[in-house]
């Protein structure tokens, strides 16, 4: 009894004898005794009558037989073609002798084109292999195979060919060494004239190519490789050396090189590498699974995606926690070169839900526990190390030894920390630093380059006190918000560090996405015309496609008494130009003018952000010989700008000009920001002084909008201590 599928494909076959005229005819079936099981042989004739045949063609005759052998399955799996001779023996695509693979891998049988669909694919093959042009650049080449397969290892190929075997077109023989990781496959690391060590095997290089399928007999395989041009004394010798040279580690092998082709050009000198399990006996050839992943050979299939470029970079990645471990993993699978992990947690039954660690791993540091799973995922990539210390110790020349900084502890004290040792190196690594909110509505990734003015700290900082970006409300609500929370989530007993609520699901696909658009912006970053830093948002619950800031760099100038780093917003200074400019126009004589500083002092990144710039307060006073600046009002009026923004931004300080002068701050000055810090009330702990100037030519050039003035810094302490920069 015939299966419905084969049913089917009997019907389809009619139609098709239908539809040709009769240039394909169609025998009786014929099927065994197994119904619904076994497939059913259909015996077809292609009239070939007028077939043109090329230079290097077959001649088909009249007339060609074959044998369809339908599956149980059909249309889900597709049939098998066979002839009941050998003339196609030899040809490309064909098996066995009389077996013709007409398709290159299963994924390429549709089965909605069912019968009529298999039956073209077959007169297309036909009419190539009458015109001589089965295999040319146009057309996918399969290499040769070894159809039977050795409980042996199989081998992975790793190392390209020399370049004195590569430039070698004749027929050779060499040595392989093999490496042995891990217990389930064999690589080959090495290839050379003569035997380098342990775990060698001999190496028989053709000259030409060996057609679709090795000898499937040991007899005739000999025989093959004879014809090519081995001697059998000099093979039995070099058998004879690799088993004294390996003993019992590896069964005696023997692998085969063979070129392309003509008409298909594959850029290296071994089209396909075979390997022949010697040591197994009888009358068939026993093949070892082969897979080529020669650099020459492979094409990454990352490889136009935007992780592509972290291969080849050394990698500092700080946590190994919900977004860190993830991440560890893709920069492993992209091929990083070296990943060191730190983190000083260790592995709990409660993280399982979310992290990819296992349940032996409870007990043991998280960054020893990763580290060890992503050897497993990749031990081609040794150069994967751990630090169960704890991240706030990175030092400043830890980073010099490293491509990228990947933050993913969600600490403030580590951010801080970075954002301080990136100023101690002259030229810091790429920063990334990944968080999510407390529902993980929110996920942020910052990305600062090697010439950006700020790390994480400042980019975060900048993210949130955004303005007219409706979309950042929420967010800045999330990170920074205006009440604390009343509920903080605590997952489990004993649990003191509050974290947020999130799924495996979650914080996979946001780690995926903020890495991507991370290195994206790395690899696009090398146009002078770029942002040096930017940010990337993306809203989980809505489905909200990833939008991104960027940001120039800030004027940064520095303390050098006191260390701190003063960056001033582009937008502020130009605040200030236009109310010089300003001053400027009120009289033939410049009149000095001035005002507030607003934005933030970090005493634990020692940085001062200036944000904007105002003109001088209400009350203040102004004149050719100087400026007094009312900050009698100042509490007040400031207080709810510094609630607004989290403490973002506040008053850090005041700024006024000495036009066509030196900066350097008077009596007043000093006087004026001594009351600001030593006030009873409400008194800042630090505050800062800027005084611009410069000559004439160089004050002028500013005001027209095409210069810099001289820029002078001063931060003034509590009791009158100060220090100049």
């Amino acid at each position: 009894m015939l299966t419905a599928g084969q049913s089917r494909a009997l019907s389809e076959l009619t139609a098709v004898v239908v539809a040709t005229n009769s240039r394909i005819t169609m025998g009786t079936p014929e099927e065994e005794d197994r119904a619904g099981i076994a497939p059913i042989l259909v015996p077809i004739t292609v009239d070939c009558t007028g077939t043109p045949i090329g230079e290097n063609g077959v001649d088909l005759g009249s007339s060609r037989e074959f044998e369809l052998w339908v599956p149980a399955d059909f249309p889900f799996m597709h049939p098998e073609v066979r002839t009941a001779h050998r003339d196609f023996a030899g040809l490309p695509h064909v098996t066995w002798t009389n077996v013709i693979c007409l398709y290159l891998s299963n994924n390429e049988w549709d089965p909605s084109h069912g019968m009529r669909g298999f039956l073209r694919r077959l007169l297309t093959w036909l009419s190539r292999a009458a015109a001589g042009t089965l295999v040319s650049v146009e057309l996918p080449w399969h290499p040769p195979v070894g159809a039977f397969r050795s409980s042996e290892r199989p081998v992975v190929v790793r190392a390209d060919l020399t370049p004195d075997l590569e430039s070698d077109r004749g027929f050779w023989t060499a040595w392989a060494r093999l490496s042995i990781q891990h217990e389930t496959y064999m690589d080959v690391v090495e290839w050379s004239r003569e035997p380098t060590g342990p775990l060698s095997v001999p190496v028989v290089g053709l000259s030409q190519p060996v057609g679709f399928l090795f000898p499937w007999s040991s007899r005739d395989l000999r025989r093959q490789l004879v014809r090519a041009g081995l001697n059998i004394a000099a093979y039995i010798e070099m058998l004879s050396r690799s088993v004294a040279i390996n003993g019992a580690n590896v069964s005696p092998l023997l692998l085969i090189g063979s070129p392309a082709p003509p008409g298909h050009e594959s850029g290296t000198r071994f089209a396909s590498i075979q390997a022949w399990d010697v040591g197994e006996r009888g009358t068939r050839a026993h093949w070892l699974q082969v897979f080529d992943q020669r650099p020459s050979r492979t094409r990454r299939r990352d490889r136009s995606r935007p992780v592509n470029w972290l291969a080849g970079k050394r990698i500092l990645l700080l946590g190994c926690g919900a977004l860190g471990a993830p991440i560890a993993e893709h920069c492993v699978r992209a091929g990083a070169a070296m990943l060191l992990l730190v983190d000083n947690g260790s592995v709990n039954p409660g993280i399982l839900i979310r992290q990819p660690y296992r349940g032996c791993d409870i007990g043991r540091r998280k960054a020893e526990a990763m580290a060890d799973r992503l050897r497993d995922v990749a031990d081609f990539a040794p150069a994967i190390f751990a630090d169960s210390g704890d991240a706030i110790r990175v030092k400043a020349d830890d980073l010099t030894n490293f491509d990228l900084v990947l933050d993913a502890t969600a600490s403030r004290a580590v951010a801080q920390r970075l954002e301080r040792l990136r100023r101690e190196v002259s030229a810091p690594p790429p920063m990334i630093a990944v968080m999510v909110g407390h529902d993980c509505e929110h996920a942020i990734a910052t990305v600062a380059l090697t010439a950006s003015s700020g790390g994480g700290v400042d980019l975060l900082r900048r993210l949130s006190i955004r303005e007219r970006d409706d979309r950042l409300t929420s967010l800045r609500e999330d990170l920074y918000p205006s009440l604390p929370r009343t509920e903080p989530f605590l997952p489990e007993p004993g649990c003191s560090d509050p974290t947020f609520v999130g799924s495996a699901a979650d914080l996979g696909g946001l780690a995926a996405r903020l890495l991507n658009a991370s290195v994206e912006f790395l690899s696009t970053a090398s146009n002078e015309d770029t942002p040096t830093a930017a940010a990337v948002v993306l809203r989980a619950s809505l489905g909200e496609a990833t939008y991104s800031h960027y940001w120039p760099n800030d004027v940064v100038r520095r303390d050098v008494n006191t260390g701190y780093e003063i960056r001033i917003a582009r937008a502020a200074l130009a605040s200030m130009r236009t109310e010089a400019v300003r001053a400027a126009q009120l009289g033939r004589i410049p009149k000095e003018t001035g005002g507030l500083l607003l934005g933030q002092i970090d005493t634990a990144c020692d940085v001062v952000w200036i944000d904007q710039a105002m003109g001088p307060p209400p009350g203040s006073g102004t004149s050719p010989d100087g400026i007094r600046l009312e900050i009698g009002e100042l509490p007040d009026r400031l207080a709810s700008l510094a609630r607004r923004t989290g403490g973002l931004r506040s008053f850090v300080g005041a700024w006024h000009s000495h036009p066509r002068a030196d900066p350097l701050p008077s009596a007043t000055d000093a006087d004026t920001m001594g009351k600001i810090v030593n006030a009873e009330v409400d008194a800042p702990r630090a505050a800062l002084l800027i005084v611009l100037g410069g000559a004439a030519g160089a004050w002028e050039r500013w005001l027209d909008g095409t210069g810099m003035p001289e820029v002078h810094t001063q931060m003034y302490f509590p009791s009158g201590r100060s220090a100049e920069g």
